[in-house]
């Protein structure tokens, strides 16, 4: 078992030669916050009637078998897509509330 920043040595076999590689490991951050592991639960903004939230495994979870029946884009990203920053998240639209601002927009979905 290695730890964050120590170095692999994988033999592999490329374009029909075996070769030694060295590879350094690193923490991997998925950009889906997992709100099951937290304790102050998920945040949220609303803006002009709009309400947006963390995309979480929390929020996929309102699916049901979320892997299934939640938006194709959301799963894919929980599933692979990785933090290039530490403070990088990704923000999904949950909801339009009924207002006359939102006039045209409370029937949109994903």
């Amino acid at each position: 078992m290695k730890s964050t920043g120590e170095t692999c040595r994988f033999t592999v076999l490329r374009d029909g030669e075996v070769i030694t590689v060295d590879v350094k490991t690193a923490l991997y951050r998925n950009i889906a916050i997992n709100h099951f592991e937290n304790t102050w639960g998920p945040s949220y903004v609303v803006l002009g009637g709009m309400v947006f939230t963390e995309l979480s495994m929390g929020y996929l979870c309102e699916w049901g078998e979320w892997y299934h029946h939640a938006p194709r884009r959301l799963s894919h990203l929980a599933v692979f897509g990785k933090k290039h920053h530490l403070d990088e998240q990704a923000v999904v639209l949950s909801a339009i509330l009924l207002h006359k601002i939102n006039k045209g927009y409370n029937n949109q979905t994903e």
